[in-house]
């Protein structure tokens, strides 16, 4: 196995901080760039010395993949997971974490002592009650997790397993060397309205997105067939099963060969999804959730996205499903019918990672607050009010529009999306509570307070009501 000069960086760098003292250690690398071939000769170390060593992830798929490559490279490795009744006796492991912690609980995994080290895959998801529970069951003296995005979407911090965190390149800079694939963006030129979305755990109900999605099916399909014509491929990201099946059997009606994979689809039919796909048999394979991670198919030309999200986790992992090098592959398409490149910029804009939590506004929403504040005097009035009791301002009132336009397309281009500058434009469309709901930073709040007229105050107290701003003295 050849490493790229990078991939040798980080296993010196991760080596380093095991033995400096740390006990855990995430490596932070973007989706494509190679994660398991670094994790792999981390783990080959460990067995070189007699060690033992488990890997630990959340999907069979990728514990196969996992395995393959391990016995590809001469390690001895076996697979744990819900069909398999006892721990394999192999050097090296690839277990699927749900089932250790649910044999843990029964007892399954007493007098096994320490492992050396356990390796956590996808370790944005180690956090989780479960996953935690899994890690205990080894005891490991080192942990080691890897991922492309070292956050949660409910904020929740990974500082409570890991004590280092080590950045690899960037998205841009495996571009400008050739390990990653260039890209092409496209996103709705209007706004796309998501203001009405409800929001649980840290991203948008499943079910509200998707109800809406499959009234404006019509979108996705032409827009679909548009932008990869002839014999070009995608993996099209959707909200929720049933919206994945009605996309699938859309683009059936229209003879295109499509395949679903969802989280009920048996496990023979997602693999003969994924080689038809990679054959290029299949023109689309629509997916709710199941491909986000860790799934290679490098000739897949390009990801549609077609389920809106409040996740940079979300969004990355899906953008990266394309990004990986193949031949005849000149750019990859990345077609965002929701508008989530204008939440999170381009996806080789450079982002700050920490492991630290991310704090969430818990404060009420401008839609569920029982008063909105006047954006002339910043006196507080019932939401209902037309008039300002105190200076007379006149609210907006509109009326929404329950069909949305005709989608305009345009190519997103650049060095990166102004995010709060597009946040703050694509609100001048919207009604006055639903846009202020809509703005979640003081710099959009500030921006839309610019293009609206209003004074710099407004944007001020709004900040400071979202919980964004803390005044002096608190």
């Amino acid at each position: 196995m050849t490493l790229r000069p990078y991939q040798l960086e980080a296993i010196r760098a991760i080596e380093a901080a095991f033995d400096s003292g740390k006990r855990g250690v995430v490596y932070c690398l973007p989706t494509g760039g190679g994660k398991t071939v670094i994790f792999s000769e981390v783990v080959r170390r460990v067995l070189a010395r007699g060690q033992r060593c488990v890997v630990l992830t959340h999907r069979i798929e990728l514990a196969r993949q996992t395995v393959v490559r391990f016995r590809a490279a001469g390690l001895d490795a076996g697979i744990f997971n819900a069909e398999t009744k006892r721990f394999p006796s192999t050097p090296a492991t690839v277990a699927m974490w749900q089932t250790v912690h649910a044999r843990s609980k029964k007892g399954a995994f007493d007098g096994f002592g320490q492992f050396d080290l356990v390796v956590f895959d996808e370790a944005h998801r180690a956090a989780a009650e479960n996953a935690t529970g899994a890690i205990r069951a080894f005891n490991p003296k080192r942990l080691l997790g890897v991922t492309a995005t070292p956050q949660r979407p409910d904020g929740k911090g990974l500082n409570s397993l890991f004590d280092e965190l080590i950045l690899g390149p960037s998205v841009k800079d495996l571009m400008a060397d050739g390990y990653l694939c260039p890209y092409r963006c496209f996103a709705p030129a209007e706004l796309v309205d998501r203001a009405a979305l409800r929001v649980s755990g840290g991203d948008f109900v499943s079910s509200e997105a998707s109800a809406r999605a499959v009234k404006n099916m019509a979108k996705l399909i032409d827009n679909a067939l548009k932008y990869f014509p002839a014999e070009k491929t995608a993996v099209v990201f959707c909200a929720d099963v049933e919206h994945a099946e009605c996309s699938a059997s859309a683009f059936r009606r229209k003879g295109v060969p499509a395949a679903v994979v969802h989280g009920q689809t048996p496990e023979p039919e997602r693999e003969k999804a994924l080689r038809l796909l990679a054959e290029k048999k299949v023109k689309f394979v629509v997916s709710c959730d199941v491909l986000t991670e860790g799934v290679d198919v490098p000739n897949v030309d390009g990801v549609v996205m077609a389920r809106p999200t409040k996740s940079v986790v979300v969004y990355l992992q899906q953008v990266g499903r394309c990004l990986r090098p193949a031949p005849q592959k000149t750019a990859a398409t990345i077609l965002d019918l929701v508008g989530n490149v204008y939440e999170f910029g381009l996806p080789s804009e450079d982002r700050q990672w920490s492991l630290e939590p991310v704090l969430k506004n818990k404060k009420d929403s401008a839609q569920n607050r029982k008063v909105k504040r006047c954006p002339e005097c910043f006196s507080l009035v019932p939401v209902s009010a037309r008039f300002c009791k105190e200076c007379g301002e006149e609210f907006e009132t509109r009326t929404k529009n329950i069909c949305e336009k005709e989608m305009t397309i345009k190519e997103i281009t650049g060095v990166g999306v102004n995010v709060e500058a597009e946040k703050a434009k694509r609100a001048l469309n919207l009604p006055y509570k639903d846009a202020v709901a809509f703005l979640d930073t003081y710099a959009s709040l500030l921006l839309y307070a610019k293009l609206k007229g209003y004074k710099k105050g407004w944007a001020w107290y709004q900040a400071k009501d979202k919980g964004l701003i803390v005044p002096n003295g608190i």
